[in-house]
């Protein structure tokens, strides 16, 4: 779960039943739930994680669809509304297996840790594409950004750095 920057929605990936749900949190009630169909030969689009990007515009939603996983990215100006944009693979040059993500302090650029291929892909949220990649060295679980949102920190637990 992740919760909109205004306070007043949380986005729920539901891994097991292919959807987004929106929950409005001070009713505590769902505002919609959206279908989210596979892309690749997968029976399930299997959307686990997700983020809200600083602005409250775009949402980014790890899926653990086929051999690779995949990654959406979902438009949430209308915060009762998600809209998927696009759902990047890895012949976009997606690492594998996404397993959590961070979005940059200008909400323009998205951070994917992907402990499979040992490294961060990097997505232009604007452009909906990859440009490029942040080598680990190793297996990174999760990433936070330093109080000043100038530093990303991800932990690399296959070498315990």
């Amino acid at each position: 779960m992740t919760i909109h920057p205004d306070g007043g929605y949380a986005y729920i990936p539901d891994i097991f039943g292919d959807s987004l749900t929106v929950i409005d949190i001070d009713a505590f009630e769902i505002v919609t739930q959206v279908a989210v169909d596979p892309v690749s030969d997968a029976n399930s689009a299997s959307p686990w994680m997700g983020t809200v990007a600083w602005d409250g515009d775009t949402l980014l939603v790890e899926n653990n669809e086929g051999d690779n996983g995949t990654e959406s990215i979902w438009d949430i100006s209308d915060p009762t509304d998600p809209e998927e944009v696009t759902r990047l693979t890895a012949d976009d040059g997606l690492g594998t297996r996404p397993l959590t993500s961070e979005i940059g302090p200008d909400s323009e650029i998205g951070y994917v840790v992907t402990p499979n291929s040992e490294d961060v892909t990097v997505i232009d949220l604007t452009e909906g594409e990859v440009i490029g990649t942040l080598d680990l060295g190793g297996s990174g679980f999760v990433g936070t950004w330093d109080p000043a949102r100038e530093k990303l920190y991800v932990p690399v637990r296959s070498s315990d750095e």
